[in-house]
């Protein structure tokens, strides 16, 4: 019985017993049920006793068990992460929270000189030091920005097939209708290995803070994410080799970038303008509709060619410019990145070498959906 039940028991008791005690003519009858009311009183006070413990030792459970989570929570993934990779590196003991498919150490996504020595800045072997500032072209999340097809998890090759338009007519009466001749094309994303390499002293191992080291893989994950996005691109333009515009352009005009829009002939629901920075930089000095506004207006929310977005990344060629479905563009991966340690190869230096290693592909699904430009912007 809950304890609340029990305490409007024993008061209900002790009314009826007050009641009986306040009659003059006491009967037997009253008699009796007085001492069957004390008895009855005295037992659930008993019970409310028993219950009372009950629930405090519960209470008591819980809060240990709310420290505990506390606890838990206190120590961030970028902590433990640390932790582990420090087992990993000198006993070869991997946590089981932090296995990777292949056998490595998987690295969170909250994570993200040579070899780094304490020698490199005496600063880093302090335990207050603040996370180190990571720089870099955009890799992964801007892609995913612009409208990149992630297709992440996969386990064999991805084929991306594609259908070309289908012929079609009016029929005459009693005539044939036309063959559809509808053909497929496709490409086939197969994992590729992408990979930088990375050596630490022991000594700074088990002296510096989490921070500083998921700084150093910060570090690499943008350069590995930068090297995706020039990968991308590369891709789009082998397969998509018949949508490269091979006629010669002296200087790039606003023109060039609205006949690139021309030569689409197909639906766009993403469209968008990609070109490195200075490319940007360029058209926003040449004339527009009419000579009154740039060929790249910076409205709101822009940059944009007419109401098409243009997004840029400092990595891209300067001069070429891609007008495409964003969606058509695609990155493979198969599973996250992973760290495989080395603590042997420069064992007598005392340093310890982690690789960190990711297996992807990319492509463009469909040539029709892109158009490609060189232009000048001398």
């Amino acid at each position: 019985m809950k304890i609340a039940e029990l305490k409007t028991k024993i008061n209900e008791y002790e009314v009826r017993m007050k009641a009986i005690s306040d009659t003059e003519d006491m009967t037997d009858e009253l008699r009796t049920e007085f001492d069957g009311l004390v008895s009855n009183r005295d037992s659930s006070r008993k019970d409310l006793t028993r219950a009372e413990a009950a629930e405090a030792i519960n209470l008591q459970t819980v809060e240990r068990e709310v420290e505990e989570v506390e606890e838990v929570e206190e120590t961030s993934i970028a902590q433990r992460w640390a932790e582990a990779f420090k087992t990993y590196a000198t006993r070869n003991v991997l946590e089981e929270e932090f296995v990777g498919p292949t056998g490595g150490m998987l690295i969170p996504t909250e994570l993200r000189a040579d070899p780094l020595l304490t020698s490199t800045d005496t600063a880093v072997v302090k335990k207050v030091v603040g996370a180190p500032s990571v720089k870099g072209a955009g890799g992964l999340e801007w892609l995913a920005a612009i409208g990149v097809t992630m297709d992440s998890g996969l386990t064999a090759n991805y084929v991306l097939p594609a259908t070309s338009s289908a012929d079609v007519g009016f029929v005459t009466e009693g005539g044939d209708s036309s063959t559809a001749n509808v053909a497929i094309a496709s490409v086939t994303l197969a994992a590729r290995m992408l990979g930088g390499n990375q050596g630490v002293s022991r000594q700074l191992l088990a002296q510096t803070n989490p921070d500083l080291l998921a700084g150093v893989l910060g570090a690499i994950d943008k350069k590995m994410g930068a090297a995706i996005v020039e990968d991308a691109f590369t891709q789009a333009a082998a397969d998509a080799a018949s949508s490269i515009d091979t006629t010669a352009v002296t200087t790039g005009t606003y023109q060039n970038l609205l006949n690139m829009d021309s030569s689409i002939l197909v639906e766009m629901t993403n469209p968008a303008y990609v070109m490195s920075k200075a490319t940007l930089n360029y058209f926003r000095t040449v004339a527009g509709i009419s000579n009154i506004s740039p060929a790249i207006n910076d409205t709101p929310g822009g940059p944009y060619v007419l109401d098409t977005p243009v997004y840029t990344h400092p990595l891209l060629t300067s001069g070429r410019i891609y007008l495409m479905e964003t969606a058509d563009m695609h990155v493979g991966l198969w599973g996250n990145e992973e760290i495989i340690i080395d603590p042997y190869t420069s064992k007598k230096s005392g340093k310890i070498e982690f690789q960190i290693l990711r297996l992807l592909d990319t492509g463009f699904a469909d040539a029709r959906s892109i158009v490609i430009k060189d232009v000048s912007i001398a």
